[in-house]
């Protein structure tokens, strides 16, 4: 699993979203996500690890979150968000920052 793979799988539309965020080319965000493997990287996390994905996220598929959370080292709560889109921005202010903030809190004190 690693990351030039899932990009090669994104539609036009959504690699031209990438590129305008990572402001960088094609071949530039190629060379870059292959040089990430999350198989080898994931293992080495062993804190304990919140991913909040939205399960109608477009740009990273819930199966690849699902797959990553097995691969993590530490202990990992994944949060699904129904109907979610790619960052739950319709629901990230009022949902998502309580709840990250919550979780942060009951592991910070």
């Amino acid at each position: 699993m690693n990351l030039e793979n899932l990009i090669k799988g994104m539609p036009a539309m959504q690699k031209r979203q990438v590129m305008k965020h990572w402001r960088c080319s094609e071949e530039e965000i190629s060379k870059i996500a292959a040089t990430i493997n999350f198989d080898i990287i994931l293992p080495l996390i062993s804190a304990e690890t919140l991913l909040i994905h939205g399960e109608k996220d477009s740009l990273v598929p819930l199966g690849y979150i699902k797959k990553a959370a097995k691969k993590v080292g530490g202990s990992v709560e994944l949060k699904v968000i129904p109907d979610g889109n790619h960052m739950c921005s319709d629901t990230l202010k009022e949902e998502q920052l309580p709840y990250i903030a919550e979780w942060l809190n009951s592991r910070l004190y």
